[in-house]
């Protein structure tokens, strides 16, 4: 179910507010063009959680099918049939905004993020299934901020069948009071999951880290039904629904999802389903699956320069919220890494540590932040076109430096291209 952070908007309720322009009337000029279209899941959240009535009413969640052209314009057509249109942007290195028009004293507004752009290979080569990642950033307090995934839609579904990593980054939607335990407010997970065939569906199963109550992680399995992946269609590249069991010792979460699948890249929306009369829906969030490499990664091969775009989540109980922000990240050959961002606030961060492959070389790797009061450790995996990262900081460090905050982050990072 869609949830309306917005009321006085008639757009979806997600297509609005990412930074504003101040209403430039010049029209934005577009380096690449094409036409393509994307599915697109959308997890938002106000900055401030305690400014809604209920957690659940803080969350805000939705999918859609992005229309490019090779005019420079978009269509969006939600769920509900909504729909919104105006131009966009795209970098040849990568960066990718979508613009709502602005008219007299009403300022445009851009999302922005990145484009996969098959590192120089133009336009992408049918079955690569492109990433995108764009940003909402500005709606402060009194609108959702967050966000938002797709990839391209290709003629033909895509075999899944292999072994993924896996990454899922959730808002839990009870609001418990006189409690510290950051999981109340939000969870990461980390892990590995292999996929088999089921006749025509999926089964998707494996294990993995959650965010624990103490600055740490607990182990999860994470199971479902026979077929707990179902492509919508078995002749068209479509959505897929998908449940997962997130199972602590026995004690069960089944989360209920709507995927969209590319060969190496599975994205999924854990949809807000609370209304005042059901309260069945214990979290909302999004998961990400990464396929392995079958081979070893080549280290010099995974060094470079990423767009990203990312959400995180405060998990203090007595001041829970979130934000969403865009920068780049830097992946060192030598195995240090940075992180430049900026949030809603606009105000640079960084982030800087060192970072290795996992164990088993597969493409899961591990990042070690240095900079700081608090060492803290991340989880990631890079594609095997080496063109996508994703990172999780999955552990709720309780920081006893200013500022005191507790967090857990998500980033997707798409590599910059070297303009042709």
């Amino acid at each position: 179910m869609k949830t309306n952070l917005r009321p006085a908007f008639l757009l979806s309720p997600w297509l609005l507010c990412a930074c504003a322009d101040g209403g430039d009337s010049d029209a934005p000029v577009s380096e690449v063009t094409l036409a393509a279209d994307h599915r697109v899941i959308a997890f938002s959240s106000l900055a401030g959680f305690l400014n809604a009535s209920n957690r659940w009413q803080a969350i805000a969640t939705d999918r859609s099918i992005l229309s490019l052209r090779v005019d420079a314009t978009y269509q969006l057509v939600d769920i509900d049939n909504n729909s919104a249109t105006g131009p966009y942007t795209l970098a040849e290195a990568g960066n990718f905004a979508i613009y709502q028009p602005g008219s007299g004293r009403t300022p445009t507004y851009s999302f922005l993020g990145a484009y996969q752009q098959a590192g120089g290979n133009w336009p992408p080569a049918p079955g690569t299934s492109p990433d995108l990642v764009f940003t909402d950033r500005i709606t402060g307090s009194t609108g959702g901020i967050g966000i938002y995934l797709g990839q391209r839609v290709e003629t033909t579904p895509h075999n899944l069948v292999g072994d993924w990593h896996f990454f899922s980054h959730h808002v839990m939607l009870d609001a418990v009071p006189l409690t510290t335990d950051p999981t109340t407010v939000g969870r990461g997970a980390y892990g590995t999951v292999a996929i088999t065939a089921t006749g025509t569906d999926y089964h998707v199963e494996g294990t993995a880290k959650e965010t624990g109550p103490s600055q740490n992680t607990i182990d999860i399995t994470l199971t479902g039904p026979t077929a707990n992946l179902e492509p919508r269609s078995t002749t068209v590249d479509d959505w897929h629904d998908m449940r997962i069991d997130y199972d602590n010792g026995g004690v069960v979460d089944p989360r209920t999802m709507v995927a969209s699948a590319g060969p190496d890249l599975v994205f999924a929306l854990d949809a807000n389903e609370r209304t005042p009369t059901s309260t069945l829906d214990s979290a909302a969030g999004i998961v990400c699956m990464m396929r392995k490499f079958s081979a070893p990664p080549v280290t010099n091969d995974i060094a470079g320069e990423f767009l990203v775009g990312g959400h995180t989540t405060f998990v203090k109980p007595e001041n829970p919220g979130s934000d969403a922000f865009v920068g780049q990240l830097t992946l060192r050959a030598a195995g240090t890494w940075e992180l430049v961002a900026a949030g809603r606030s606009g105000e640079s961060f960084d982030y800087s540590g060192t970072w290795s492959q996992n164990a088993q070389q597969d493409g899961g790797l591990t990042f070690t932040v240095t900079s700081g009061a608090q060492i803290e450790t991340w989880r990631g995996a890079i594609s095997r076109s080496y063109e996508t990262v994703i990172v999780l900081d999955p552990i709720a460090e309780r920081r006893t430096a200013t500022p005191t905050i507790s967090e857990l982050n998500f980033l997707h990072c798409i590599r910059k291209r070297t303009p042709q």
